[in-house]
């Protein structure tokens, strides 16, 4: 697999947070990583008590699991972040999403 551009990534999770923060859903799952054979990664974002942040629920990375996703400020939260040394799929573009309302 080959690491993605760090702008397709960014625009990606941008679209991301902005659908969380205007929709609110109580969770979503997000694939993080797929290699274009049907295999990857999916993880489940849940939102917090305040309505506005979701935890990262991924129990096969215990680095990522657990932090927390602001999708107004997405860039500064763990799984966001592409220069972020705990988040395994920092070089990955979010493929797709689906979400409980």
């Amino acid at each position: 697999m080959e690491p993605c551009r760090k702008d397709d990534r960014q625009a990606g999770y941008k679209i991301i947070g902005d659908f969380l923060a205007e929709n609110r859903p109580e969770a979503i799952t997000l694939r993080v990583k797929d290699d274009g054979t049907g295999k990857g990664h999916t993880i489940s974002l849940q939102r917090n008590l305040d309505g506005k942040t979701y935890t990262v629920i991924d129990t096969s990375q215990s680095k990522i699991n657990g932090t927390q996703f602001d999708p107004e400020n997405f860039e500064n939260s763990e799984l966001g972040n592409a220069q972020s040394e705990s988040n395994p799929y920092k070089e990955f573009l979010p493929k797709a999403y689906d979400y409980v309302k």
